[in-house]
């Protein structure tokens, strides 16, 4: 019975995110191959912050699916949906996905000393 109502909730969940997904795409998630699976399996459990605020190998990404179905309760995945949500996290997620941060000053021209507080010729 109690297997029963998680699976329950488990298509509940999956058929109300494809109506979200379809409806408003304002995830923080990149653009990728097999988002959609990503959204559709993991968003259930945890924001999709959670994702991006992490980048790992796909053999950590596949080290911490298993964590989160022995101790969270993650559904098993088939080996092909697996692999798809693999191939989008080490894509997007992996190691060498890390954006570089811009300096919010880039393009502005060059830095100046505030007139101010600097007094050009020493004076105070």
């Amino acid at each position: 019975m109690q297997m029963l109502k998680i699976v329950f909730c488990a298509v509940n969940f999956l058929s109300s995110a494809q109506v979200l997904y379809s409806q408003t795409d304002n995830f923080a998630l990149a653009k990728g191959p097999h988002r959609d699976l990503v959204l559709q399996n993991c968003l259930g459990c945890h924001s999709e912050l959670i994702i991006t605020q992490n980048h790992m190998s796909r053999r950590s990404w596949d080290q911490k699916i298993t964590w989160m179905q022995q101790t969270q309760n993650l559904w098993p995945l088939a080996p092909e949906l697996r692999s798809k949500i693999l191939d989008y996290l080490e894509y997007t997620q992996g190691p060498l996905a890390i954006k570089e941060e811009k300096d919010f000053m880039d393009g502005l021209g060059p830095r100046r000393a505030n007139p101010l507080l600097f007094n050009p010729k020493g004076g105070n």
